[in-house]
């Protein structure tokens, strides 16, 4: 289990600096591990926090799940922002029209 956890903790933070302007997207264990990103977010839970797991991972798992959050308001942010950007790109071309 922690050769698995440190591949894809390994790959995601190698990912992070070689490419620092891809910004927010699919969850790097999603590129390792076939499935769309609930799959292998749950599929990663049970292997890690199941009930075959190292004792005492209450405490990571918290923390995980208080990430996932803020990871989560970061994607809506972005997301509304890019919302509107796009709204605004449009509100401008159709006043540039004739």
């Amino acid at each position: 289990m922690l050769l698995i956890d440190q591949l894809i903790h390994r790959w995601h933070w190698e990912t992070q600096r070689e490419r620092p302007g891809f910004g927010l997207g699919r969850p790097t264990g999603v590129n390792l591990i076939e499935g769309n990103r609930k799959q292998v977010i749950d599929f990663l839970d049970k292997l890690t926090y199941g009930s075959g797991s190292t004792a005492g991972t209450e405490p990571t798992k918290a923390a995980w799940r208080e990430h996932w959050r803020e990871v989560q308001t970061r994607q809506a942010a972005h997301k509304v922002a890019r919302q509107a950007h796009h709204g605004q790109q449009r509100s401008d071309q159709a006043n540039a029209d004739p």
